[in-house]
């Protein structure tokens, strides 16, 4: 393979590089970043969103920071479905 790949990439330099269309599939076209906002407004205000992406982590997910003297305020249920994505 290595030696095929020195070969090759002379030509071409970027034989193995993958663009953006190469990796969206057909079945995500319409995830958008409107599905993903960066923040969440309430009446007590607009709160900061944060997304990690590592399935498996207990991190994983949408994470919405805000102060303490708003957490008691805050409805439980509403926050199951954060964002559309």
């Amino acid at each position: 393979f290595q030696a095929w790949l020195k070969t090759a990439e002379r030509d071409n330099p970027h034989l193995l590089f993958l663009s953006r269309d190469d990796l969206m599939q057909h079945a995500a076209a319409h995830i958008t970043e409107e599905q993903f906002p960066k923040f969440w407004q309430t009446a007590d205000g607009k709160f900061k969103l944060s997304y990690r992406f590592e399935p498996h982590h207990p991190l994983d997910g949408v994470t919405m920071t805000v102060p303490l003297t708003v957490l008691n305020r805050l409805h439980a249920p509403s926050l199951e479905w954060l964002v559309p994505g």
